[in-house]
């Protein structure tokens, strides 16, 4: 179960900054997120990541309606 919060945690914040941002290229969204310390090394959710889903969470209804499309 935590496996599968931690995946949607990792999702959401991705599609956030790639929100922020104005990019859709996961490669950037994963370097911007490991540079600000939010992602480790391997994209794993760091706990300043953590922390930062947490305190921003109330805006996944309003991300819920965008579409970011993830090249593949």
């Amino acid at each position: 179960m935590k496996a599968m919060r931690n995946f949607w945690a990792r999702e959401w914040l991705m599609r956030d900054i790639g929100a922020k941002h104005g990019t859709n290229d996961v490669s950037t969204i994963i370097k911007i997120a490991q540079t600000a310390g939010l992602l480790s090394s391997n994209a794993e959710m760091t706990e300043a990541g953590q922390i930062y889903v947490t305190t921003n969470r109330h805006r996944v209804e309003v991300l819920k309606h965008d579409t970011i499309v993830y090249p593949i």
